[in-house]
């Protein structure tokens, strides 16, 4: 092949480039999404040898591929929604040039030509090009395809309307741009006075100034510009260019969403549900129905949520199960999880369907939904298949959701359906320990009382111990009793002893009830009106949270 040029870059070498990458991912012996992953670095190493220009060219070649798919019965074959047409176009992208203009030529004979379309996405493969223009400018590809916009809307206007934007030339247009810009914002145009705001947040051709950006974002929202009340408030939400403020975020999305915009109007359900500002249900079902009826997905989903939950609204399971399949049909993988969840659980008027359960389930976890890919594992497990539901389950989990961290962990301790595995139980029990998870905090107790997969430390046990006790663990709660009663592996101390003793009895901890029922001078009636009126009368033993989460940080450090 002949030799490219670092600036070079036209559909032959697009089509090189992706052929390489798809050999890669090809000669990998891993799962689809190992080898998706291959893909990617394989086209993002042979990016990196270009110049950022080229780059910057090949991102575009394939953005007019991407759409040059989008095609009503392609649509529908690749499960309908907005999203995942997108990510399952790129997956068309990726299995190379004849299987693309198959497709481009006759969208329905996908599955001829690929049988394995169905659920295929590849979400990650033009962001290849985004890191590698990153990492080879030193700066953002944001920024310059922000600048590449705005260029291409100024010279419209200009004498030479066939002018592309170049390194070389780069310099000089931004000054003249600049200045254009200072000049008709001082006039007091709206788009201007945004642009130049623009420039000074990226530090295009002069110094980034944060007051500056602040001062003509605020000149342009107070025209009522929708970008820029849109952009003001993500700035003071975010805390970009100037100290954040939630309450002025709130001003500004108010503004933008008082002009109709949807981003503006889902951001203020947001902000009015999470507690940023003060909650108010009744105002974020208001918003996000506004948002909701001009077709916001993720507001569809939640608005469904506030009628299932009666969150500011009448509680009606017909209008919650109404809005979330109407975000499910635009492919929102909240929903498609929420959905299936209904279908699951036989919830809110949904009759029961574990199928179609999981075929939602399966939806929202080819998109990377945790919630959704811990639910495809116990569905799967449920039906016998403990190879994918673990499968399903690690995707889950690898993201830091809890729930299949224990799971998985359990799994591996017990050997149900998997070989057992110790060192792998420790290894999701530290995980989901991480995220306080007080089963896991005890599960690493007890490795470390008995030994198993790590060396023997009882008084590295008794701390772990301690810490699950100050949770509420009342297994923990009745062994940390006899730990401090001892006095061998932490100080001894009677009377914290007797103190877990009885908490673990109050929450019905066999042995220590007949620990405690057997002394005579205790009284657990009275010790449970004593803690439930929670005067100050009895000393506590319970640590400060702080310290709590301090100790345990230090436990799992060591642990690693």
């Amino acid at each position: 092949m002949k030799k490219t040029s670092r600036n070079e870059m036209n559909t032959k070498i697009f089509w090189e480039i992706i052929k390489k990458g798809r050999e890669a991912a090809d000669a990998h012996k891993g799962d689809f999404y190992d080898c998706l992953h291959k893909m990617h670095a394989s086209v993002k190493k042979q990016l990196k040898k270009l110049t950022p220009e080229a780059i910057y060219k090949w991102y575009e070649i394939f953005e007019k591929k991407e759409n040059d798919l989008d095609d009503a019965d392609l649509w529908f074959l690749t499960g309908g929604s907005d999203d995942g047409f997108a990510y399952a176009r790129r997956w068309i992208i990726s299995k190379g040039e004849r299987i693309y203009n198959a497709v481009k030529k006759n969208p329905k004979a996908l599955p001829k030509v690929a049988p394995d379309y169905y659920g295929a996405s590849f979400e990650g493969l033009p962001y290849a090009a985004i890191e590698a223009y990153d990492e080879v400018a030193g700066n953002s590809f944001y920024d310059y395809q922000d600048l590449q916009w705005q260029f291409e809307r100024e010279k419209r206007s200009n004498d030479n309307p066939d002018e592309e934007l170049t390194w070389d030339k780069s310099d000089n247009i931004i000054t003249q741009r600049f200045n254009r810009l200072v000049r008709d914002s001082k006039k007091g145009d709206a788009e201007s006075q945004f642009d130049l705001a623009s420039t000074y947040a990226h530090g295009w051709g002069i110094d980034q100034d944060d007051k500056k950006v602040i001062y003509w974002l605020t000149k342009a929202a107070d025209q009522d510009f929708l970008k820029a009340q849109i952009r003001l408030a993500l700035c003071y939400s975010d805390g970009d260019h100037v100290k954040q403020n939630y309450e002025k975020a709130v001003f500004w999305y108010t503004k933008a969403a008082e002009q109709g915009d949807g981003f503006a109007q889902s951001m203020l359900g947001i902000f009015y549900s999470n507690g940023v500002v003060p909650e108010d249900e009744i105002k974020s079902a208001y918003w996000y129905k506004k948002a909701a009826e001009q077709g916001d997905a993720f507001s569809q989903d939640q608005l469904g949520n506030c009628y299932a939950y009666g969150y500011g609204l009448p509680q009606d399971d017909k209008q919650a199960v109404y809005w979330i399949r109407k975000a499910v049909k635009q492919g929102n993988a909240d929903a498609q999880n929420r959905l299936g969840v209904c279908y699951s659980d036989g919830s809110f008027g949904v009759r029961k369907n574990r199928k179609k359960a999981s075929e939602l389930f399966l939806k929202a976890a080819i998109q990377g939904h945790a919630g959704a890919q811990g639910n495809l594992g116990s569905a799967l497990d449920a039906d016998g298949d403990t190879k994918q539901a673990i499968y399903w389950w690690t995707k889950a989990a690898e993201q830091g959701y809890d729930v299949p961290q224990m799971i998985l962990a359990s799994v591996y301790f017990t050997g149900d359906g998997v070989r057992k595995n110790n060192n792998k139980a420790f290894y999701w029990y530290k995980k989901a320990a991480a995220q306080g998870e007080t089963v896991a905090i005890r599960s690493i107790s007890v490795y470390y009382w008995e030994g198993k997969c790590v060396k023997r430390d009882r008084q590295l046990a008794a701390k772990w111990c301690l810490v699950a006790a100050n949770k509420g663990c009342r297994e923990s709660q009745d062994f940390l009793g006899d730990i401090l009663y001892e006095g061998k592996y932490l100080s001894k101390d009677e009377d914290a002893a007797v103190f877990w003793w009885i908490e673990a009895a109050l929450q019905g901890q066999e042995d220590a009830l007949d620990l405690i029922n057997s002394i005579e001078e205790i009284n657990l009636k009275e010790e449970a009106a004593i803690r439930e009126k929670d005067d100050g009368s009895y000393k506590s033993y319970y640590l400060p949270d702080d310290k709590i989460d301090k100790l345990l940080s230090e436990l799992l450090a060591a642990a690693d």
